[in-house]
């Protein structure tokens, strides 16, 4: 658990603080707020909003001052990660299913690939199944997603979702027009074929002085 998304969680009181109040004390967003405290299993309890004035931060900070964290020392039953996984994908499927699925950061890594709809817009559950069934075990993203583990989550060697035909040539969503890159062999591709990328790998050198 990061830092911020603890203080989240120190922050909200029931009754006493809304969403925008923690949003406002910590300089973030109130749907991230809700995001964190759904994730971390706390009920939202609607709270009348109202502007947050240096009277109430202060009453706030003195409120949780001393106050050990509900989490110390606790760690969420894996059921409950999957489930609420399960809970806030778009797609109709259980947390029994995501649980054949032992390694939960690689999940959680597919899942974020496809979750922008206008580079995936329809994407059926059964889509869904399909892809997590063939990535999650595909050799190419494996490679790429333990280079990026090994090497401290480096955002140039983050997996990235790459259509082999660029759908700006004509490429479908068709998972076998789909592969996994490096974020930053993706960004050079950009709307290359594979076969086009392929010869620009081979001459690389023409490519720089």
């Amino acid at each position: 658990m990061d830092i911020l998304e603890q203080k989240i969680i120190e922050s909200y009181i029931p009754f006493e603080t809304s969403l925008r109040d923690v949003a406002i004390l910590l300089n973030t967003n109130h749907k991230l707020v809700g995001r964190v405290l759904r994730r971390n299993g706390i009920e939202v309890v609607k709270a009348k909003a109202k502007p947050m004035t240096s009277n109430h931060k202060q009453k706030i900070s003195k409120a949780l001052m001393g106050r050990e964290s509900w989490c110390t020392g606790k760690k969420m039953p894996i059921d409950s990660i999957y489930k609420n996984m399960a809970t806030h994908l778009r797609w109709d499927v259980s947390y029994e299913w995501l649980k054949q699925f032992d390694n939960l950061e690689k999940l959680k890594v597919l899942n974020k690939s496809i979750t922008r709809t206008r580079d995936m817009p329809n994407i059926t559950t059964e889509f869904y199944k399909e892809y997590i069934l063939k990535f999650y075990s595909d050799l190419q993203f494996n490679t790429i997603y333990e280079t990026w583990e090994e090497h401290g989550r480096r955002k140039l060697q983050k997996p990235s979702l790459d259509h082999i035909t660029p759908k700006s040539r004509g490429g479908s969503n068709e998972l076998t027009n789909l592969q996994f890159l490096t974020w930053f062999e993706n960004f050079t591709k950009r709307d290359m074929t594979q076969d086009e990328w392929e010869i620009v790998k081979a001459n690389l050198n023409e490519y720089f002085i």
